[in-house]
């Protein structure tokens, strides 16, 4: 509800600390950090919520995302349009070679998508 007021591509810090309970059954407190990622009558809302504790709430979504990128590549280079994994390749130079290539295109495609 509340990051449904949220402009698309904004984020907020909810006021205060709130709890959640860890793996241990501890305690623990937390910031929550709302970000609405796409509204609109074309596409579904879509929101990130992250909990952060011990972390500059100002700083998360940035870092959330730096690893989604790697894995995000790493999907399209194996299953998603690269298809990667059905080259059968077994000689360590040659996957190594195929890699670098890979992700030379994946690079060139992400900025060409951005443009």
């Amino acid at each position: 509800m509340f990051a449904r007021l949220l402009p698309p591509h904004t984020e907020k810090v909810l006021d205060g600390t709130h709890h959640q309970f860890g793996t241990d059954g501890e305690n623990v407190e937390v910031q929550v950090v709302m970000r609405r990622i796409a509204a609109g009558s074309t596409e579904e809302d879509q929101f990130l919520i992250l909990a952060t504790s011990g972390l500059d709430p100002e700083k998360t979504t940035a870092l959330y995302e730096q690893p989604w990128e790697i894995e995000t590549m790493f999907a399209a280079l194996k299953s998603r349009g690269y298809r990667l994994e059905q080259t059968h390749l077994t000689e360590p130079d040659r996957i190594q070679r195929l890699i670098g290539l890979l992700a030379l295109a994946s690079a060139w495609t992400y900025l060409v998508g951005q443009r």
